[in-house]
């Protein structure tokens, strides 16, 4: 087993910064909540996810402005 390097935190380093970090934490409460059966938030965070910033957008790229108020052209996928 390989040993724990002191002051770091287990697991990966997070893709999303500012904007989408904060976005993300917002499941935090609702996972916690979720028990045994998380599924229904992590499709509720994906789904979210993909109205806010769509497919195409790079993680390190935010929206510009509010995302609420310049959502993907989601119409042009179907």
């Amino acid at each position: 087993m390989a040993r724990a390097k002191k002051n770091i935190p287990p697991g990966r380093k997070s893709s999303f910064k500012g904007e989408k970090e904060q976005w993300l934490e917002q499941f935090q409460d609702q996972l916690r909540d979720a028990g045994d059966d998380p599924g229904t938030v992590y499709d509720d965070a994906t789904n979210t996810f993909l109205l806010r910033y769509g497919y195409d957008l790079p993680f390190a790229q935010n929206v510009d402005g509010k995302p609420e108020d310049n959502p993907p052209n989601i119409e042009s996928r179907l």
